[in-house]
């Protein structure tokens, strides 16, 4: 499996509310693809952090 990052643009900072939380969210989306990118299955199906007990 690959993941693909899609292009990652900064959304303007004027503009209506809801446009501009969609265009925030689809950065911070595709800045987590980005980040995830190259990873193999097993190293994203891996904890960062042990689960607290």
């Amino acid at each position: 499996m690959v993941i693909v990052a899609p292009p990652r643009t900064e959304p303007a900072f004027n503009g209506p509310e809801k446009t501009q939380l969609e265009a925030w969210l689809d950065y911070h989306r595709a800045t987590l693809l980005l980040k995830c990118s190259g990873l193999s299955f097993e190293q994203l199906a891996t904890a960062a952090v042990p689960p607290r007990r």
